[in-house]
């Protein structure tokens, strides 16, 4: 069968159009000028024709080195590069410049070679996944992922439309600060549901990458399910819709993430619900009203272990054009696996990086990754417990997602009260990096009994007063300390 299938392929000329490939040429040099509006549109390897390619080729290097672009010119370029007889000859060259009709249809006939191009690199791409689906080693997940992301990734190559004028950015970027000054809605990006966050940021801004780095237990994975929540229901108080969301898990199952966001909307006691414990009336009512608010809203999970940076991004595609999703989170960054395998573990986490960097590009939406930290962090905090706080250099096994990130979120360590080791504690969060912002830290208010986060309480003047005499001890104001005050 696949013999039959690569005889096939064999048999079929791959579609092209040599009458429109000359004109796009001859447009060029009858009228150098046109090459300024073909240029976006097409590229050497577009030209199926050898020939073509080698004097489109010489076009475009002689309108980047500043030269002339016409006949002798061009002639005289291939001829230094011995690539003339190649060519055609001067008397092809020639003939090219004299059938073009007029210039001003080489940008329609260089939209031929160009669709043309992409039919044949999407044949080449379906002849390659029929080979690959032959191989009986592979996973029929990572086949299926990897096969729909090479046939996006053809249809997404386009380069017609790769830069802009910055008149046109100026409009848009006016009519959205009209808008925004019109509209109710006080964010400019999505809720976080954090009052605080939502001052420094604006909400969670489109095409970022935003890291929330910790070390174990420390709530990365809390404080996603959060953010997760907060985005996707209204918010009558900010006047804020609620959107559809994407939550990639690599550590917890389906049925155990669903059972925390029960508890922690509904504030349930979540260690209770796990050792069995029956719920009380009370709890009864507050899981089904959490029940009732959850089904309303649109939050997707994906549990699936050890996800490729691959199937990821397509996965994420893919409910974009279904689902219209808004966000994605991914817990965690350092469980996924690397398109291409390397001997540098380094390599594959920045590989990760890019990739979650160029998805939020891609998808126009923010993108949030848990990540670990080192033990680093540990070591200064059993040094001065008060003062430790975590810092970019302890992001575990890459400098690349410090590079990648536009916004990174730390949680500082918070031991539990020995006595009362579910009372509410207020927990630092740093702001290590902000691209488009200060950097500093502020406070949440963890509740360990339904693994939530919420605002922290406004300070107590008093309390603040006689704290302020004892220098060791940390700050009460939901505000201070890092870099940059709030």
């Amino acid at each position: 069968m696949k013999n039959e299938a690569d005889a096939a392929l064999l048999r079929n000329v791959p579609p092209h159009s040599p009458d429109a490939e000359q004109a796009a040429l001859g447009a060029i040099l009858l009228d150098p000028d046109s090459l300024l509006n073909i240029a976006p549109i097409l590229r050497a390897e577009d030209f199926y024709l050898p020939a073509h390619k080698l004097i489109y080729a010489a076009c475009t290097a002689l309108a980047d080195a500043g030269a002339p672009v016409d006949l002798l010119s061009v002639k005289n370029h291939l001829q230094e590069h011995d690539l003339l007889d190649k060519a055609g000859g001067p008397y092809y060259l020639t003939s090219l410049a004299e059938t073009a009709v007029s210039s001003f249809r080489g940008e329609y006939h260089a939209a031929i070679v160009r669709d043309k191009a992409r039919v044949r690199a999407m044949i080449r791409t379906c002849s390659e996944i029929i080979t690959e689906g032959y191989d009986s080693g592979l996973e029929v997940s990572d086949f299926l992922d990897r096969s729909e992301s090479a046939i996006l990734s053809v249809a997404d190559s386009r380069t017609d439309h790769f830069h802009r004028s910055v008149k046109e950015s100026v409009s848009d970027v006016l009519r959205e600060i009209t808008e925004r000054a019109q509209s109710d809605n006080p964010l400019t990006g999505l809720n976080t549901g954090y009052h605080r966050l939502n001052d420094l940021t604006g909400g969670l801004q489109k095409a970022n990458l935003i890291i929330i780095a910790a070390r174990p237990g420390m709530g990365k994975t809390a404080l996603a399910l959060n953010l997760a929540v907060n985005a996707a229901k209204d918010d009558d108080k900010r006047r804020v819709q609620g959107v559809p969301v994407a939550f990639f898990s690599l550590e917890m199952s389906l049925v155990e993430l669903t059972q925390r966001l029960l508890c922690s909307e509904g504030n349930v006691n979540l260690n209770s619900m796990r050792r069995g414990g029956k719920p009380s009336n009370d709890e009864w009512e507050n899981i089904r009203w959490a029940a009732d608010r959850l089904g309303k809203t649109k939050i997707f999970i994906d549990d699936t272990p050890a996800l490729s940076i691959d199937a990821l991004r397509s996965r994420a595609r893919r409910l974009q054009r279904k689902e219209n999703i808004r966000m994605v989170l991914v817990d965690y960054l350092q469980l996924m696996r690397p398109a291409h395998q390397s001997y540098s573990r380094e390599q594959e986490i920045a590989e990760i990086s890019r990739g979650l960097k160029a998805l939020a590009k891609e998808l126009g939406i923010p993108v949030v990754a848990m990540a670990q930290l080192n033990r680093e962090v540990e070591k200064r905090a059993k040094e001065n417990p008060l003062t430790a706080r975590p810092q970019l250099s302890d992001l575990r096994e890459s400098g690349a997602i410090e590079q990648d990130a536009d916004l990174i979120l730390m949680i500082s360590s918070h031991a539990p009260n020995e006595e009362e080791p579910n009372k509410p504690r207020l927990v630092p969060i740093v702001v290590a990096k902000h691209r488009n912002g200060s950097t500093g830290e502020f406070y949440l208010q963890y509740l360990p009994s339904y693994t939530r986060f919420i605002d922290a309480p406004p300070p107590d003047p008093g309390k603040a007063k006689d704290k302020a005499k004892d220098k060791k001890a940390p700050p009460l104001s939901p505000v201070g300390g890092g870099d940059q005050d709030f």
